[in-house]
């Protein structure tokens, strides 16, 4: 039998001899290794650039998309509106056709001598009314439970015993 020193000597040289028959230098497979390093390079370029391509593709689609919709929604055909006048007191307006105009002539103050006209154009249907005041005429309307996007546009044209004359007109280049 031979002694363990013995073995280990031999698998040191069966070792050692399977070393000197592998050729470490690398020049043999640099070829093959470069080859795959270029070719997982392209890959991961390849699916960089389209996954960017993927995402810029996507943007544009969704901004042509919306812009679309939004042309589609732009304006519709001008609707014409609507005229209002006062001949004799010489002045007209212009209003949009859902819009509804309310005139009004009420006169006023404990002895009835003050008279207030004119007329009002509002996005509501509502009549509206002067609140109820024991001493005299009221310039305010009743708001109450009108909605919050109410527009309400008042033109008055006065007859007060008292005050400034206001029988003349003032022009405007304006049309009001």
């Amino acid at each position: 039998m031979r002694s363990i020193d013995a073995r280990d000597v031999q698998l040191a040289e069966a070792l050692d001899q399977a070393v000197r028959e592998f050729d470490p230098s690398p020049e043999e497979r640099l070829q093959t290794i470069r080859r795959k390093g270029s070719l997982r390079r392209a890959l991961r370029w390849t699916a960089a650039c389209t996954a960017l391509f993927l995402f810029l593709g996507a943007t544009g689609w969704a901004a042509l998309r919306l812009a679309g919709n939004r042309a589609e929604t732009a304006s519709p055909a001008p609707v014409p509106w609507r005229l209002y006048e006062q001949a004799d007191l010489g002045w007209s307006l212009r209003y949009p056709p859902s819009w509804r105009v309310q005139e009004y002539n009420e006169f006023c103050s404990p002895r009835g001598n003050a008279q207030t006209m004119g007329v009002l154009v509002t996005n509501v249907r509502h009549v509206f009314r002067h609140p109820e005041v024991p001493t005299g005429c009221p310039s305010v309307w009743d708001m109450r439970g009108l909605p919050s996007d109410l527009v309400f546009i008042s033109f008055d044209n006065s007859q007060l015993p008292f005050g400034p004359d206001q029988s003349s007109h003032y022009s405007s280049s304006l049309p009001l």
